[in-house]
């Protein structure tokens, strides 16, 4: 994860740089960064960043990684953002794609939606709308994420498949990752990681077919904090 962000991010030597995502990077994780030459913290979504009491333009660089979704109120999130961050200092913000093909597809199958955990779901459009209206001058929109579109695609399609649990290949990988006991029966485990391997070129070709067509699943958005009088 901390070498996504020194690729989506400016890291260099004097940077500030905030990051903020549901789980909150372990010290070597930050470290990473900090080698780089980025002055780097981090803050988990609980406490999020408007509990942090960074003073104003403090930073160069905030990165909010899939976070806005878990959040009770990501609009105030965001105008805490704004503050903290110095004029012309860059926000980059990553969202599941409630416009997306994948998400119109899956419909309440769709992976991403990941309820109850997100609390909210945004439109690309709806979200640099509201970038531009809290006074940031909104860049590019980045639609691939190899880490995440390509096996939304797949975990969604089993949704669809009743009688197979609710998202249960990204538990039983999850789970294996953690070394902790498997969920489910051994036959269900091995019917989803056979799903998994078959149906993952279709998936990563899906992934860049939507990256093409400027829909991805998940999807991250460069904006900068206007100068004080600009509009």
């Amino acid at each position: 994860m901390p070498r996504l962000f020194a690729k989506v991010a400016q890291v260099a030597p004097g940077v500030k740089l905030c990051v903020q995502s549901p789980a909150k990077p372990s010290d070597e994780q930050l470290l990473f960064l900090r080698q780089l030459g980025a002055k780097c913290v981090s803050v988990g979504s609980t406490p999020d960043l408007r509990t942090a009491g960074y003073p104003d333009a403090f930073f160069d660089e905030v990165i909010l990684w899939h976070v806005l979704e878990h959040l009770p109120d990501p609009r105030a999130t965001l105008m805490e953002a704004h503050r903290v961050l110095r004029p012309g200092g860059r926000l980059i913000v990553a969202i599941p794609n409630f416009e997306s093909w994948q998400a119109r597809w899956s419909g309440a199958d769709w992976f991403h939606l990941d309820l109850p955990r997100h609390l909210h779901h945004f439109p690309l459009r709806a979200l640099r709308r509201l970038l531009g209206d809290l006074g940031f001058e909104v860049g590019a929109s980045h639609h691939f994420s190899l880490r995440q579109n390509p096996f939304g695609w797949i975990q969604s399609a089993l949704n669809k498949i009743r009688g197979l649990p609710r998202n249960g290949l990204y538990i039983v990988l999850h789970q294996r990752s953690r070394r902790e006991a498997p969920p489910f029966g051994r036959a269900t485990r091995c019917l989803l990681l056979l799903a998994f391997a078959v149906s993952a070129p279709f998936a990563l070709a899906l992934a860049l077919a939507e990256a093409l067509g400027r829909s991805g699943a998940t999807v991250h958005v460069v904006a900068t904090r206007r100068a004080a009088g600009r509009v």
